[in-house]
């Protein structure tokens, strides 16, 4: 069997990057830059004030105080959005707006609650200091500066940011569009009256529902009996209208286990079965063409631990992520965790940040491949490696961040 690194590989091997769209900034969020977004002029465009109040020349309040105020005569007001840039002459102040230009010859700001406004005149109280309330012409970003990398999902403030430079759209990589097809003649509609023996589908709206979080948004859905015909009909379908399937369940060595066999029949190239950790062994992963097939186990736990290590890489990576994961960070574990199988074992796990900015480990509840509880409650998976091991509270084991934040 394949390692999970050596699985991982194979999965981002055979994952390839989609093509660029120009797409509006405004629906370009959580979508990947195809390109470095380049500022083609300085920000600030040119010296503004930060505050209301009254712009100066700082050497006509040099000795200014309580006792010695200093009354300059009102040259006029200035609001954002002038047309060309004013003047102030020496000896004078002039209002300004938050927003406003700083007039030409003005090198501060004295904001309008430290002096007084009498008929035509302003009087000042204090010294001020070059610049203050200023925001400078360029002081943020310079010419050439990058914005936004390539191969990064854009967040709201990119968008704001990219949109004070005037861009209206921008080239990004959309996200795969996602089939989920659950397998099992015993699997019923959440709502439905439920007989003895069947059981709810919770995987559907689970996976579905990790996608989303994760920013996949095209996503259908199909529940599958246990019959080779309509398995292939509907994996067929899949396969021709989407990006990346998803089917979970009839995966393994059972007598109605057919996904395997009915997707090589409908042109899927095998390359690999089986893969050496718990929960999660039986995973199947395959292509036609550039579509990719994960054929996921059908206990829920297994199902969503392969879909965190395997499918959500493959996404981003077609997304144009330059870092698609799974991300690996250093832990230390609150109790002693043992492992004894031969394969590398993921645990749910709760992370939490310690008083010295690392990650302590707890285990989140019962690790059956059945058992949904304990990943409710956790935020991440811990790798401890193949067995048979123990390792003692206090030392360092690998884990992987879930989709939800670690505390």
């Amino acid at each position: 069997m394949l390692t999970p690194s050596k699985a991982i590989e194979l999965v981002l091997e055979a994952a390839r990057k989609g093509r660029a769209v120009e797409r509006p900034l405004e629906e370009a969020c959580f979508l990947v830059t195809a390109e470095d977004v380049i500022a083609e002029q300085a920000y600030p465009y040119f010296s503004y004030s930060s505050m209301d109040g009254y712009a100066v020349h700082s050497e006509d309040l040099d000795g200014a105080s309580t006792d010695n105020p200093v009354t300059l005569p009102l040259a006029g007001e200035i609001r954002a959005a002038t047309g060309k840039r004013p003047v102030l002459p020496r000896g004078q102040a002039i209002r300004i707006m938050t927003g406003g230009p700083i007039p030409e010859g003005s090198d501060a700001v004295v904001q309008q609650e430290d002096v007084d406004e009498k008929a035509d005149s302003v009087i000042f109280y204090g010294p001020v200091a070059k610049g203050n309330f200023i925001n400078r012409e360029g002081e943020e970003i310079a010419r050439g500066d990058i914005l936004w990398p390539a191969g990064k999902a854009l967040n709201p403030a990119a968008i704001g940011l990219i949109a004070t430079f005037g861009v209206s759209s921008i080239a990004v990589y959309p996200a795969p569009s996602v089939f989920i097809l659950t397998t099992g003649d015993e699997l019923i509609a959440p709502g439905e009256p439920r007989g003895y023996g069947e059981i709810y589908d919770s995987v559907t709206p689970m996976l579905a529902s990790a996608l989303r979080w994760a920013g996949f948004d095209r996503i259908s859905s199909r529940r599958c009996k246990d019959d080779r015909g309509l398995l292939h009909d509907a994996l067929s379908l899949a396969l021709a209208e989407s990006d990346i399937v998803v089917s979970v369940g009839g995966v393994s060595m059972g007598e109605y286990d057919f996904v395997r066999d009915v997707a090589e029949r409908a042109g899927v190239e095998k390359i690999f079965w089986k893969v050496s950790q718990k929960p999660g062994k039986p995973l199947y992963f395959g292509k036609k063409g550039d579509t990719l097939l994960f054929g996921l186990p059908g206990n829920p736990a297994a199902a969503l631990a392969c879909l965190q290590l395997y499918v959500l890489p493959a996404a981003r990576r077609i997304m144009g992520y330059s870092s698609p994961g799974p991300e690996w960070l250093n832990g230390v574990i609150a109790e002693a965790m043992e492992n004894r199988t031969d394969r590398t074992n993921f645990l749910r796990v709760v992370a939490r940040k310690d008083a010295h900015g690392g990650y302590l480990l707890e285990r989140a509840g019962g690790q059956s491949s059945y058992m949904l509880s304990s990943f409710s409650r956790a935020n991440a998976l811990a790798q401890l490696p193949p067995g048979p091991v123990r390792i003692d509270a206090g030392e360092k084991v690998q884990f992987a961040p879930l989709f939800w934040d670690v505390e």
